[in-house]
């Protein structure tokens, strides 16, 4: 049996693309929680010297909502993940333009300065993205496997 169609390896890729998806949901979330005044800055601080509160007043609601969605459509597409629907492939794929359209809005506010970590994130989302679609591609493809 080749590799490319070994049942066991392909599971063993959806659930590192599951694995990899919780995370990511979790720094979706992470940021829309506290723009909702979530006192997270208290536990986890990514940056010492800029903090929710600072940052709160320069977001708007449409830079809001697309971080709403990126962390709703990241969840789902790891719930759909989980479930080993086909429908993650499409969930995952709106994520992640969700996901760019947020890093590029977010590149307009004052002081921000995080383009090294989405940019990290983008490599980490385009192996989830690689991985759903091996696992799930196949399924809207009619390809074997």
């Amino acid at each position: 049996m080749s590799s490319a169609t070994d049942p066991d390896k392909r599971h063993a890729e959806r659930w590192i693309a599951f694995a990899i998806s919780a995370f990511l949901t979790l720094a979706a979330s992470y940021f829309v929680l506290g723009l909702m005044s979530a006192p997270l800055d208290e536990y986890i601080n990514l940056q010492d010297d800029i903090m929710f509160d600072d940052v709160r007043p320069s977001v708007s609601p449409f830079l809001f909502g697309v971080l709403a969605v990126t962390a709703v459509t990241c969840l789902i597409g790891t719930v759909l993940q989980a479930f080993n629907s086909r429908w993650s492939l499409p969930a995952m794929i709106v994520y992640f333009v969700a996901a760019k359209l947020s890093w590029i809005l977010s590149s307009f506010l004052p002081n921000y300065d995080g383009g090294a970590t989405g940019a990290i994130l983008t490599l980490i989302q385009l192996v989830v993205l690689f991985l759903v679609f091996r696992t799930q591609g196949h399924k809207w493809l009619r390809l074997p496997g």
